[in-house]
């Protein structure tokens, strides 16, 4: 998010309020947050035409949570959204996890 609102150009307005308020955007990126789950639990799912959570921040935060599973996909970021085979993909990912929990 901090990525988004420092460079996008329609978050311009966001970029002109915050300037006159002692606000920092630290809190709203995910890297600096530790997950309360292991990486094993975590999938990132990665567009590689996203403009709005351009690659490299989803390689960070990659990174920065112990590596996970991630799926890198040639999407951006709303078709990924709508993508009935990537949410397909996504639910049997939940559900194998879930369902390897309760065994």
């Amino acid at each position: 998010m901090d990525h988004a609102i420092q460079n996008l150009p329609f978050c311009q307005s966001i970029r002109d309020s915050l300037q006159s308020a002692s606000f920092g955007l630290e809190p709203l990126n995910l890297a600096s947050r530790v997950p309360a789950i292991p990486p094993l639990d975590i999938l990132l799912i990665e567009s590689q035409y996203d403009l709005f959570a351009p690659v490299e921040t989803i390689e960070h935060l990659w990174r920065a949570w112990g590596q996970p599973e991630i799926w890198r996909l040639p999407h951006g970021h709303i078709s990924v959204l709508l993508s009935r085979r990537v949410l397909g993909r996504a639910v049997e990912w939940v559900k194998n996890k879930a369902f390897a929990k309760r065994v």
